[in-house]
């Protein structure tokens, strides 16, 4: 008996030697996409004809299982399952042993009861990165072709399986710990120059761990290894893993007291080394009027400079460099002793693939501190490690009524590490990090050459150090499409024109389902679409005192229709506004607040509830300013739904646009 399966349909049972049969034979049901059982030879298969489109066979002779499409038998390649990242995966056992699947950005084949990864994932061959000397032998898979390609000699080339390397291996946190002692056990140097076989047996010979090179702190053919700045670390001598020295840690939230769910692992191989840190942002809670995830998920990789309870002087060297590929912007933190407590610092990391050098005089005091007990030249001296971070990447935010309706997501960051070598050691054009990220003029809060950047006057934020996208001191957008309560269709895009200095917000507020209220007809949900930023960060005070800005703000725009300047407050959500007009031509406008006996410039609308604090207490406890178009400026330009349109199904989607060019903003008289 030979049988088929029609993709999507039912299953048909042939008999005898006719591979089809206009009658008689039962019939049962089958899924979609289900591999019927095997014919012989690729001839025995029928012509595909439009009767036979989605009908699937496995062929014998070629081991190779077909698809009748579009008038010919093609190759049938299964869809690969899906997940969101690789803590999704189900267990892999002797079911699923040889399947594969896409986690994240990677994808995983299931072998000996353990996923491990097989390639990278792009959805087409055009989003594939340069074939460059530092992807050799790279595996990638590309989901539209369904087809895995190799980099070979400066070109993406197709193979039908991905190549294996045989020196790559997973490591994480525990698995460290045993393959260094394993490795490191069998010779290492003890002070007395003698080997520790030579302690067991004088015939002994001492061999090398590992070959270091001058001037680089890490390569590939080091693996796990790290030559740090440390006089009494060698190619020979390996201090063991409870000195922590010369090796790799992975660290994570998920540690601790924090009880979080975030992961970092570290992955070898022959060219590059991969650090993938999987944020999990869960375990929503309201706090200080806002809701956050518990704990601020971050996830590391890390190097410690010296033995457990000393430091290393770093004073003689003058900074380091990073060749790397990042799919998000990291952090480099160091960690030194200081006067009483640890000290910390950071810089922020490009995303992208960049070489970078950094002198270690220009490291800022850590973006989520106030400041240090001693200077950076003072802390070069007792320095103890350095840690590549992804901390609280793409800023999660929950506008949502109740903490049950934030959805859990897991943000996954993946940075391929190709060389750490001492200043000026790595290859290529380097970009020099620790510099001024932008120049602040003088009472100006925003203009174009700030790009993304705002001067926020408080905290943390300054030209050199700035916290990653959302957090303070960037421009940001939402709308109630944002909102998984709302789940609205509104949008906002936001373009910084270089060349006319303004950024470019373009607001569509979507009326598309309306619900009875009362007596009333309106929009489900009512549409909102807004940009702005936050003045201080989420690891801050969480407010700043705009009293100290003087008498108020101001704007220099255009706007093709009216929108709201929103002042959000610390306490209870709260929020005043003052509505900005509409001009076709550049307006100047400043904007007044208030104090105890005086609202300013500012009110708040009837349908916000409660009667709002003082706001002489709302302008010292600001968290962010926002800029938003709403039905107040929208309504007058929508075509309401009737009840008796409602009735007959009606009420027609509708859009209403508005685009605002910001030229400036700033302190009150500042924008004249």
């Amino acid at each position: 008996m030979k049988t088929l399966i029609k993709a999507g349909t039912g299953l048909v049972l042939i008999a005898g030697t006719s591979f089809f049969s206009a009658c008689g034979g039962d019939s049962t049901s089958a899924s979609k996409d289900e591999i019927s059982t095997t014919v012989e030879v690729f001839d025995d298969l029928p012509n595909c004809t439009s009767g036979h489109e989605g009908d699937i066979v496995n062929v014998v002779e070629d081991g190779n299982t077909y698809i009748c499409q579009s008038g010919k038998w093609s190759e049938y390649k299964k869809p690969l399952q899906t997940y969101d990242s690789e803590d999704d995966l189900p267990s892999c056992g002797s079911k699923n042993d040889g399947e594969r699947a896409i986690a994240g950005q990677d994808l995983f084949a299931c072998s000996d009861r353990q996923w491990s990864k097989v390639a990278t994932v792009y959805a087409t061959e055009e989003d594939l990165p340069s074939c460059t000397a530092k992807r050799k032998n790279e595996n990638v898979y590309i989901t539209d072709l369904k087809t895995f390609m190799v980099c070979e000699e400066d070109e993406w080339k197709e193979q039908s399986e991905p190549q294996q390397s045989e020196d790559e291996n997973q490591d994480t946190e525990e698995d460290l710990s045993s393959s260094t002692n394993a490795k490191s056990s069998s010779s290492f140097a003890w002070e007395d120059g003698s080997s520790s076989d030579a302690k067991e047996s004088s015939s002994s010979v001492k061999q090398k761990a590992v070959e270091f090179e001058k001037g680089v702190l890490w390569k590939p053919s080091y693996g796990d290894r790290v030559h740090v700045f440390n006089d009494g670390l060698d190619e020979y001598n390996f201090l063991d893993d409870t000195t922590r020295v010369g090796k790799w840690f992975t660290f994570s939230d998920k540690g601790g007291d924090e009880n979080g769910a975030s992961t970092a692992s570290v992955t070898y191989g022959d060219n590059y080394m991969t650090i993938k840190h999987n944020l999990v942002y869960h375990n929503w809670t309201r706090k200080d009027g806002a809701i956050s995830p518990d704990p601020n998920p971050y996830a590391q990789a890390l190097i410690y400079f010296s033995p457990k309870n000393t430091t290393a002087d770093l004073s003689a060297y003058k900074g380091i460099c990073l060749e790397y590929s990042s799919t998000k912007e990291f952090r480099l933190e160091f960690q030194s002793e200081g006067d009483g407590e640890d000290d910390f610092w950071d810089v922020w990391v490009p995303g992208g693939e960049h070489t970078v050098n950094l002198e270690f005089k220009n490291i800022p005091v850590a973006s989520w501190r106030s400041g240090n007990s001693v200077s950076i030249n003072q802390a070069l001296k007792k320095m103890i490690l350095m840690s590549i971070e992804s901390p609280y990447i793409d800023r999660m935010k929950c506008y949502a009524t109740n903490t049950n309706d934030c959805k859990d997501t897991t943000v996954t960051n993946t940075i391929k590490l190709y060389k750490i070598g001492e200043y000026g050691e790595c290859s290529g054009d380097a970009d020099e990090l620790g510099k001024k990220r932008v120049d602040f003029e003088e009472d100006v809060l925003w203009k174009s050459s700030y790009e993304n950047k705002v001067r926020t006057f408080f905290g943390a934020v300054d030209e050199y150090n700035f916290m990653t996208d959302d957090g303070s001191g960037w421009w940001f957008t939402y709308s109630d499409t944002s909102n998984t309560t709302d789940n609205g269709q509104s949008t906002v895009r936001k373009t910084l024109k270089s060349s006319g200095g303004y950024l470019e917000i373009n607001l569509s507020l979507i009326y598309d389902r309306w619900k009875k209220d009362g007596t009333n007809i309106i929009p489900s949900p009512y549409p909102y679409a807004a940009f702005g930023f936050n003045w201080t960060s989420a690891n801050e005070d969480g407010f700043a005192d705009l009293s100290l800005l003087g008498e108020g703000l101001c704007l220099d725009y255009t706007a093709e229709k009216s929108f709201d300047m929103i002042l959000y407050v610390y306490q209870d959500q709260d929020r005043w506004q003052t509505t900005i007009p509409a001009s076709s031509v550049r307006k100047v406008i400043n904007v007044k607040f208030g104090d105890a006996a005086d609202m300013g410039d500012f009110f708040r609308y009837d349908w916000q509830s409660g009667a709002g604090l003082p706001f002489e207490t709302i302008v010292k406890q600001v968290t962010g300013l926002h800029f938003e178009m709403n039905g107040q400026h929208a309504g007058s330009y929508v075509d309401w739904c009737t009840e008796e349109k409602l009735d007959a199904d009606e009420c027609e989607k509708q859009t209403v646009t508005n685009t605002i060019k910001l030229y400036k903003l700033g302190k009150y008289g500042a924008c004249d």
